[in-house]
């Protein structure tokens, strides 16, 4: 009976080492690469007018983590009046619960006019859990954000 609790207990330490450590790291590289390359895309597609792209774009997480795309165009945190364009198409909670005045809690991206060649938010390692500035800016007017 105590070999049963013990594997128990070894099991429950990797279990818990893998979600919270190894997929929140390959989640966090996930954003950093999301956030280098992300807002350049969308805002060309959204610059465009596609609209087919810019979905099948936010689609391509298979609706496993939430992406969602706004027409703020200020630069202030809070952003009333802001309208939600564009969302990862999911059957997860998170899809249904989605409200506009909750995305100020989220980082986000700026969607510009030229788009964005520079990251201007990044993860400093894996481990990190909050987004840091790069101290970098892009050129051109703001026309939307990435959440």
């Amino acid at each position: 009976m105590s070999s049963f609790g013990l594997a128990t207990a070894a099991n429950w330490q990797n279990h818990q080492g893998y979600w919270r450590g190894t997929i929140v790291r390959v989640q966090t590289t996930d954003f950093n690469l999301l956030s280098h390359m992300l807002p350049t895309k969308l805002s060309y597609a959204l610059l465009l007018g596609d609209n087919n792209e810019l979905q099948r774009t936010l689609d391509s997480n298979y609706g496993l983590f939430g992406l969602v795309v706004t027409d703020c165009a200020v630069e202030t945190r809070d952003c009333p009046g802001q309208h939600i364009l564009h969302v990862t198409t999911s059957k997860l909670s998170w899809r249904k619960s989605l409200q506009v005045n909750q995305l100020t809690t989220y980082p986000y991206d700026y969607l510009r006019n030229p788009p964005p060649l520079v990251a201007e938010g990044k993860f400093d390692n894996a481990r990190d859990l909050s987004r840091d500035p790069t101290g970098r800016t892009n050129p051109g007017q703001i026309v939307g954000r990435v959440y």
